[in-house]
């Protein structure tokens, strides 16, 4: 923390100048390899009785490498603008015996691109042209820098930090005083630095000298990347002051006194509209609210280092604040709400930066503080940073963690340390589905949920990183598709600005993970976890062991398709230092479900162990672990392969690998019609056209013609189930029309791809023009029909779509697509709110392709958006009769719970009084125990089976009440904070363990609320 602080200072950006990333992680064993060796290196530093100081310092650095070279042509110095001047006296370098002065002219001060992310990076600087300087070089600089601008009263503080990207041989740090100093040494600086005490040369200013007693290198083999601790780097701070009231009790004062003014009407409005609910969730209503009204600005500058701030009614009348003032409006509102608060001065490290001090230091300076944070509650007081893009009030991200806190409170002055090991605990489940197909490939669908501090810091990368190098990010994080064939689809579902909770999607297609034995079939698979430590897409950082530490990994995997013959022997090691992994395979009739309960230890991983050889072969042992799991199944009757309809020749082309495929052979299951492919059709197009791509390449002349089909099949991969596109498929396959659009601009295939591409990204205008191109070339072609009634539908021309359509299915053509133009016009008569008519053109398009699954799926969500129960479980089943699809059963699943609660609520509304009526109650059991078969992981549906064993087990029934306990535990475990589950599961546990009577015990309660 100080450290960093240091780097920042101009004392030491002497010893730092013209950084380049190359030298940021430097690995020299002697100073002779490093491309700047610091040969001498003093500074004095003479501090006035009003905290003002100038600085005198001598530079002496020597031309090692071709870089070094690079880094001094022209030499740059920092020239910090909040101080009054820097000053160059004298600047030489010598060449073998030759010395030359270079002359003042040749010093320039000009403004410089800020890269840097710290607060008080320059952003101007005094170049000092040494010319062409020769290996061996030796450059000299002697300057001075002035500073007489007070930062808050008489306080001085400065701070030093040795070894960082340079080696020195010599670096001695002179400060001289009228009045007594405070220091704050660490205990590394007792053993690597020598301390000399006396007085000035005049005997008029006490003097302190610090000098390191040897070479002091960074290393970073055998640590984490670029970290360093008190225990490497020595540190000394400095001060005039005391303690830290006389840097607490002005700002105190200056915050109190905008703090207890009236409140504006628009944040009296926020602080009353987020009065309900849980505690952390009202403060994160308050942020997100306050979000929305006020703007946040950069952090801090150094003019701005008095840390003034203004009124309440001023920032909201501009809409804007800087962090200070923004923390500051947001203690306002949450005293408002009734939620003791204060802003805390903190350090706020980038996450390309860490230099962790866990040492308390003793002398004041606002150079360990960079950031203002929100202090909040009493008992136990947490920390949160409102300026981040993530709402998460139950505890601070690892941008703080590690850093010292100076909450401003009237009449305290104590610094409060924000742990690195946030008690906060965080969460991920992980469940997954695996569905075998007859073409000997699987389909892995599933989610991934994390709460707690984890979730924070995914949202947070997330907002500032965005989701292109986020999602791939995730990937690697939790393991997702190890053995993906192509490359599995990963997306973050819930991208609001909460912080709690995130949830991603992804899926992953794996060819020939089916090996048939006779009877017999092994099914290799892999099982997401958390393969590493969360390093958020950037060097490892110290504080991300906290999120380890309280970390717990739930996995559920759900292998649908075929039941359970035997399982293959499969085990993870237990591992001594990292995790604890527990297997448990249970066979069911339809699926066999493997759950893995992962555990991470509680006791903290350091660093140290972190890169321990044994600790990196149990993680190799665990990764492993998860990468190879099989189940061996047997066989399964009446297997329907994934596509609908296949003829022998389609499914002939499907037992072949993609890499035997022919042109020919892709066409054929190209062309097997416009509706959504299976993934497992669908990747054997992309890879077998990806194949036949490779093996053309070795032609210097391009086939055109293959490569329209690749684009074609790369749109139809990249299809979701809403209509929409991936992106990455949209933009490779725009790539490829360029390249090819010239050779074939006569080609009716070309322009109907650049019809898709428009429209896939809702160019509709153009697109119109694009198919137009088509029908000139390939007149009366019904799928051009269907395509126009689509546009016209998108352009708001509805009568032109409806005679578009009206005529396509009136046209004589393939049977596909006059299902699709029945389909298209339905849903436009949907959009009209003409039910009746919307049902008849579905039902028309059903009896054209009878063996259609996803005509089916898309009409029962119609319907289950008309709240048509019935109708919606009736399509389900009859797409599920034809192939086995999860998006059908989750909906089935849906559509029965649905229909469960009309006759669970019967006489009162939704959430009101469950009945008791034992016939409607029976009803909406049996619907709920069906669903569960589709939707094993619904805490609605166990809630309602529960109620009615609960109810049964009133009555004197023993094995209802071994039923009740088992399906209301399932609830509350699904449901989370149910208190009307939670006090049926309470009664029915103390029946059973009790062997009391549940009807005795349950009139004997005192119900909630009395």
């Amino acid at each position: 923390m100080v450290g960093n602080v240091a780097r920042i200072l101009i004392l030491n950006l002497f010893t730092a100048i013209a950084m380049t990333p190359e030298l940021a992680h430097a690995r020299w064993a002697s100073p002779e390899q490093a491309p700047l060796h610091i040969v001498r290196n003093e500074q004095t530093i003479s501090v006035a009785q009003n905290g003002t100081w100038s600085l005198r310092g001598f530079l002496e650095l020597k031309v090692n490498s071709e870089s070094g070279r690079t880094l001094v042509a022209p030499f740059r110095m920092p020239d910090r603008e909040d101080l009054d001047e820097t000053h160059i006296i004298s600047a030489e370098i010598t060449e073998g015996t030759t010395t030359r002065v270079i002359p003042n002219t040749q010093f320039k001060s000009r403004q410089i691109e800020r890269k840097s992310t710290r607060p008080f990076a320059s952003q101007k600087s005094i170049e000092i042209d040494f010319g062409n300087a020769a290996l061996g070089a030796n450059l000299r600089i002697e300057y001075e820098v002035f500073n007489s601008r007070n930062r808050i009263g008489d306080l001085f503080s400065m701070a030093f930090v040795w070894g960082q990207e340079y080696p020195e041989l010599k670096s001695n740090i002179s400060v001289e005083s009228y009045t007594p100093l405070t220091f704050d040494i660490s205990k590394a600086a007792t053993r690597l630095l020598e301390f000399k005490e006396g007085r000035s040369k005049d005997g008029s200013r006490l003097r302190w000298e610090f000098g390191l007693k040897a070479p002091i290198y960074r290393r970073l083999e055998g640590e984490l990347g670029g970290l360093s601790t008190t225990e490497l780097i020595p540190r000394v701070q400095i001060s005039n002051q005391k303690n830290w009231s006389s840097i607490a009790a002005p700002l105190s004062a200056t915050f109190e006194k905008q703090l207890k003014a009236p409140l504006p009407p628009e944040l009296q409005k926020i602080a009353t509209e987020s009065s309900v609910g849980r505690l952390e969730d009202r403060i994160n209503s308050a942020l997100e609210k306050t979000r929305g009204l006020i703007s946040r600005r950069s952090d801090w500058s150094p003019d701005e280092n008095s840390l003034g701030v203004t009124s309440l009614q001023e920032i909201v009348k501009r809409r804007s604040a800087d962090p200070k003032e923004f923390a500051m409006v947001t203690v306002a509102i949450l005293r408002a709400m009734g939620i003791p608060a204060h802003p805390a001065l903190a350090w706020r490290e980038p996450q390309t930066e860490r230099l962790i001090i866990e040492e308390k230091p003793n002398a004041p300076g606002l150079q360990i503080f960079n950031h203002v944070l929100v202090r909040w509650g009493a008992e136990r007081p947490r920390y949160f940073d409102p300026s981040l893009s993530v709402s998460f009030a139950d505890g601070y991200l690892t941008s703080v963690g590690g850093s010292w806190a100076l909450p401003l409170i009237t009449n305290s002055s104590e610094l409060e340390y924000l742990p690195l090991n946030d008690p906060a605990p965080s969460t991920v489940k992980i469940q997954q589905q695996l569905e075998p197909r007859s073409d000997l490939s699987t389909s892995i669908q599933g989610t991934v949920t994390i709460t707690g501090p984890l979730a924070a810091e995914l949202k947070q990368l997330y907002y500032t990183a965005g989701s292109s190098r986020t999602e791939p990010y995730l990937r690697q994080l939790f393991g997702i598709g190890l053995q993906a064939t192509s490359q599995p689809v990963v997306r973050v579902t819930n991208a609001d600005t909460a912080g709690a909770r995130m949830e991603i999607s992804f899926s992953s297609f794996q060819e020939a993970a089916i090996r048939p034995a006779g009877q017999v079939r092994y099914v290799t698979f892999p099982v997401p976890g958390l393969l590493s430590s969360p390093l958020f897409a950037t060097p490892d950082r110290v504080s991300d062991v906290g999120l380890i530490r309280n970390l717990s990994v739930d996995i559920d995997t759900i292998i649908r398709g075929a039941p359970v013959s035997d399982e293959a022997p499969s085990s993870c090691l237990s591992l001594n230092r990292f995790a604890t992994i527990v297997r448990e395979t249970i066979a069911t009739p339809q699926s066999a479900i493997i759950k893995d309960n992962i555990r991470f230890k509680t006791g903290r991983i350091t660093p140290t162990e972190m890169n321990s050889e044994s600790f990196k072969k149990e993680l190799v042992s665990y990764t492993s672990c998860l990468g190879r799991t099989s189940v061996t199944f047997g066989p399964r009757p009446n297997y329907h392969d994934p596509k609908w309809g296949l003829g022998e020749t389609p499914q002939r082309i499907l037992s072949k690998a993609p890499t035997n495929l022919s042109l020919s052979e892709i066409r054929t299951l190209s062309e097997l019609g416009p509706s959504r492919l299976s993934q497992a059709v669908q990747s054997k197009i992309w890879l077998g056209l990806r194949s036949v791509l490779r093996q053309t390449t070795k032609d210097p002349a391009p086939n055109h013609r293959i490569l329209l089909e690749y684009a074609k099949s790369l749109l139809q991969l990249g299809q979701l189930e809403d209509g929409s596109y991936l992106p990455e498929h949209v933009a490779e396959a725009a790539k490829i029309f360029t390249d090819i659009a010239k050779p074939l601009e006569k080609n009716a295939e070309l322009h109907r791809l650049h019809f898709l591409l428009l429209f896939a990204t809702e160019r509709y205008k153009e697109a119109f023009i694009a198919i137009k191109n088509a029908t000139t070339l390939e007149p009366a072609q019904l799928q051009d029909q269907v395509y126009l009634g689509m546009l016209y539908d998108k352009l708001g021309k509805i009568v032109l779509a409806e005679t578009t359509l009206e005529t396509a299915i009136a046209t004589n053509g393939p049977i596909t697509w006059k299902a699709r133009a029945y389909q298209t016009l339905a849903g436009i008569k949907l959009a009209q709110k003409n039910v009746a008519q919307f049902e008849k053109l579905v039902e028309q398009a059903i009896r054209l392709e009878p063996q259609n699954p996803w005509l089916k799926y898309n009409y029962a969500q119609q319907l289950f958006q008309l709240k048509n129960w019935d109708k919606t479980i009736s399509q389900c089943k009859s797409a599920l009769a034809i192939t086995p699809l999860p998006l059908a059963e989750n909906l089935l699943a849906k559509a029965l719970i649905s229909k469960a609660l009309g006759f669970y609520y019967a006489g009162s509304p939704e959430g009101g009084s469950p009945t008791t009526n034992p016939k409607n109650l029976e009803q909406a059991e049996r619907l709920a125990l069906e669903a569960i078969r589709y939707s094993p992981r619904d805490g609605t549906a166990y809630r309602i089976v529960g109620h009615a064993a609960f109810e049964k087990a009133l009555s004197g029934d023993y094995i209802s009440l071994i039923a009740a306990q088992n399906y209301l535990s399932k609830a509350s475990d699904i449901l989370g904070n149910d208190s009307w589950t939670q006090e049926r599961l309470f009664y029915a546990n103390q029946a059973l363990h009790s062997g009391k009577n549940l009807q005795s015990l349950w009139k004997a309660r005192v119900p909630a609320g009395k």
